[in-house]
């Protein structure tokens, strides 16, 4: 992880944390790391830690007090800069701006929330990490009468768990797909694939709403 001070907000850093999730882009998190100690006025500081598991969702967390300050953000697996859908706490304050200056690659501006805890800035990572999504068919979505449905793991390897009650399925809860299956009136089919060695795919599913 590489970061850069909002100006004159060094110690603003300092408490900062980088964790990452597999649940969701706003719960679930794991702290990886800490930021110890004030980078020099106008230097990136950097952290480097050992890490075995893939995550979706990545993101710095701001320290209390700190109205979320900082200029930018990059995220690293190895000398590999990780790229993907940022997101954020919103609000902002001027002088700075919101949570995307994080990563518009200008060390001159920075975020400065409204709010000045519970703050953090991330990144989506998608497939990058984690098993690729199901495919499903029909695709994702509400329909009208009973369906037989299909699904495929994209990717080699892969598993597939789903439920029919609208929960989420992990790799030890819900059926494991074997085939195609039909779902009923009244029925959500949520599937997830997972893979071992990454992170598990993101859910997707279908309805067949009662009565049709």
């Amino acid at each position: 992880m590489r970061y850069f001070p909002a100006r004159e907000r060094e110690q603003a850093l300092v408490g900062g944390r980088f964790s990452g999730s597999n649940f969701s882009p706003a719960a679930g998190f794991q702290v990886l790391a800490e930021i110890k100690t004030a980078p020099q006025r106008g230097t990136w500081g950097e952290l480097k830690f050992d890490n075995t598991t893939p995550y979706c969702w990545v993101r710095y967390e701001a320290p209390a007090g700190s109205h979320g300050n900082v200029a930018e953000i990059e995220f690293y697996a190895g000398g590999h800069k990780l790229a993907g859908g940022g997101f954020g706490s919103a609000g902002y304050l001027a002088p700075g701006i919101h949570w995307k200056g994080a990563f518009d690659r200008k060390t001159w501006t920075w975020f400065n929330s409204n709010d000045a805890d519970g703050l953090f800035i991330g990144l989506d990572l998608g497939d990058q990490a984690a098993t690729a999504r199901v495919l499903i068919s029909p695709g994702d979505g509400v329909y009208a009468q009973s369906q037989t449905v299909k699904m495929v793991a994209r990717m080699p390897g892969g598993s597939i768990r789903y439920t029919l009650d609208g929960t989420q399925p992990t790799r030890t809860k819900g059926y494991v797909y074997c085939g195609v299956i039909s779902v009923q009136p009244g029925q959500t089919v949520t599937a997830m694939a997972y893979k071992s060695g990454m992170a598990d795919s993101a859910p997707i599913g279908m309805t067949a709403p009662r009565g049709s």
